[in-house]
């Protein structure tokens, strides 16, 4: 054998000695990572709250509580060795299930209340994009990335499927597809004919000229409760929320206001324990609303009082944890900053009346979901109102 093959055979074997060498190595370094992490995590308190593994020398952490996460990945990536530490959904772990594509990008729900991106996009700018508008489309959702990068794709649909997202936040089981010709399908369910008509035409004014194909369903719907007739046990609710008393007719008073509709209450929860808390709330609510005034973050007369009624109930199912919707009507400025402030300041009510802080998620509308398109007094009350949703259990 000449001496150059000799060479070239000890290069090839040292080669795959090294690669041997770092493949066997890579588990161990994983392993003490993971216990300086640990360590470093119980140290602080943290380490039923946080998970944490590791993928080669890059730390992923995750946790139920963002605020937690985002600490301790700070935290983390001081540790003698790591190369990053970065926040992960907490079912990273877990592989997306595979689902059938109409074009180059679908949004999915997923089973627990995430949603997963698919789809080929050209580069990663493109792909965060994507996913920081579903995070704020879906706040209180996983938002999981199933994007491949792919410079030959095309994503000359990005900028309208960023902005359709924000229109499907009201949406359950919310899904979009763009398909090959260049339209949009939305898919998930809805409450009503009302809400399922709005939501498509809401989705159409921000992608035009795309076509937009209604694949929303209507949701099996509550039977509408009877006007509450007065309680026997009247007197003992009174301790959580004294009645208003009326006032005396007054000839030179302006005439009462027609209150809209009765306060809807959402679920994205399955199961019988769910179930029953959403009916609770329907009947504890009655036909009682709770909007606010126009341009403005107080609640019109007799607004606060419902809500210490769903206060009564939600104090005694803590294990539910709620979104609590503001919105806007569209002939407001400012919309979502006004939205963002009336589900502050409905909150603050809830938490006063004794729901738990942690228990709600205050989530700003904008006037992204309007009932109604009407221009008069009443009609415009209607859409500044607030919503309660069933999010998760704790």
């Amino acid at each position: 054998m000449s001496r150059p093959a000799i060479w070239f055979l000890s290069f090839a074997a040292l080669a795959v000695l090294i690669v041997a060498a770092a493949a066997l190595a890579v588990p161990e370094i994983e392993r003490d990572l993971e216990d300086a992490a640990r360590r470093t995590l119980a140290e602080q308190g943290l380490q039923d709250a946080v998970s944490v593994r590791a993928d080669g020398r890059d730390l992923l952490v995750a946790s139920d509580e963002p605020a937690l996460a985002k600490r301790a990945a700070t935290m983390l990536a001081g540790v003698h060795g790591a190369r990053s530490a970065r926040i992960v959904p907490p079912d990273a772990g877990e592989p997306l299930p595979e689902t059938e594509l109409l074009g180059p990008f679908a949004l999915r729900p997923l089973s627990g209340g995430g949603v997963a991106l698919y789809g080929s996009v050209p580069n990663t700018t493109v792909r965060e994009r994507l996913l920081a508008a579903a995070r704020q489309a879906f706040p209180s959702a996983d938002v999981r990335d199933g994007m491949a990068v792919d410079s030959t794709a095309s994503a000359d649909w990005a900028d309208d499927v960023a902005a359709a997202l924000l229109r499907l936040r009201t949406v359950q089981n919310p899904g979009l597809d763009v398909t090959e010709d260049g339209g949009l399908v939305a898919s998930g369910q809805v409450d009503t004919e009302a809400a399922r008509a709005n939501t498509i035409a809401r989705l159409a004014e921000v992608v035009e000229p795309r076509q937009v194909r209604n694949a929303l369903a209507i949701r099996t719907p509550v039977p509408p409760e009877p006007d509450p007739a007065p309680e026997p046990d009247a007197p003992t609710e009174a301790a959580d929320t004294p009645p208003v008393a009326e006032a005396a007719p007054d000839s030179s008073a302006a005439p009462a206001p027609r209150r809209p509709g009765r306060v809807e209450v959402q679920s994205v929860l399955s199961g019988a324990e769910a179930d029953a808390l959403a009916q609770t709330l329907r009947q504890r609510l009655g036909t009682g609303s709770a909007t606010f005034e126009a341009g403005s973050t107080r609640l019109t007369e007799g607004s606060a009082d419902v809500l210490r009624r769903a206060a009564s109930v939600l104090k005694a199912h803590p294990q539910f944890v709620i979104e609590l919707q503001a919105h806007a009507d569209p002939s407001e400025r400012n919309a979502f900053d006004l939205s963002a402030a009336r589900a502050r300041a409905a909150k603050r009510v809830l938490t006063e009346a004794g729901v738990p802080f942690e228990q709600i998620e205050a989530a700003a509308y904008s006037d992204s979901t309007p009932l109604t398109r009407g221009t008069s007094d009443a009609e415009r009350e209607r859409n500044r109102r607030v919503v309660i949703k069933l999010l998760r259990r704790r």
